[in-house]
């Protein structure tokens, strides 16, 4: 009798494990083979024992095999939807909504006037679908901290302004034919300001295409 529930538990614990099973589960499995081994009488035969201890085995490998699976990786990568955060290893970044463009100047601009905005039609990147190639408008679609850059090429002088609803955030200056001017700056921005690119002093301006301006942003914090 004692041979036959032996048998019956010990083909239920080896039918389990051809199923996917948690690490939890294999240690139960492992305590019942245990308890079993306490429990076969002297007169059971070698041959059982021994498929009980390999049994018993298997499972303790298994457990292993799992808990090096499972355990911490140095490239693992943590998604809490409900956290700001991502970690990867022991880095943690933020897991706000991603905003960056950049948009490059395809024809050339001229005769711009004073306070005319300066076009960049040429969308090479747009996440967060911010940018309006059209009007050159940039619409912020999350508040937070943004970094701005702005390249121009000019034929003679140009003074130029990285604009937002508020005002004036900086100033771009190019003075020679075939001049590259830059500007980088960070700035705290609320959601729907819009920021563009204009012309601020003298009318007759000329800025050159063929991608050799460019206006781009980030959402940095």
């Amino acid at each position: 009798m004692m041979l036959m529930l032996i048998a019956a538990v010990f083909v239920q614990v080896f039918l389990t494990t051809g199923h996917a099973m948690s690490v939890t589960g294999l240690d139960d499995n492992v305590s019942a083979m245990e308890q079993l081994l306490t429990m076969v009488p002297e007169r059971t035969t070698d041959e059982m024992y021994q498929q009980l201890q390999k049994q018993l085995k298997i499972h303790e490998e298994r457990i292993e095999r799992k808990e090096q699976r499972n355990g911490p990786s140095d490239y693992a990568t943590a998604v809490n939807v409900n956290t700001p955060e991502v970690v990867v290893g022991s880095q943690a970044y933020s897991n706000r909504s991603r905003v960056v463009f950049t948009a490059l100047k395809q024809a050339d601009q001229s005769s711009i006037g004073v306070n005319q905005r300066i076009t960049f039609e040429k969308v090479i990147l747009n996440v967060g679908n911010g940018y309006r190639a059209r009007s050159g408008i940039f619409i912020v679609p999350t508040s937070g901290i943004y970094m701005f850059s702005v390249t121009l090429t000019t034929t003679g002088s140009v003074y130029a302004a990285l604009v937002h609803t508020e005002g004036t955030i900086a100033e771009i200056v190019c003075y020679n034919t075939y001049d590259s001017c830059s500007h980088s700056v960070f700035v705290n921005l609320a959601e729907h300001d819009h920021v563009w690119v204009e012309n601020i002093i003298n009318s007759g301006r000329y800025v050159y295409g063929s991608s050799r301006s460019s206006f781009s942003g980030i959402l940095v914090a």
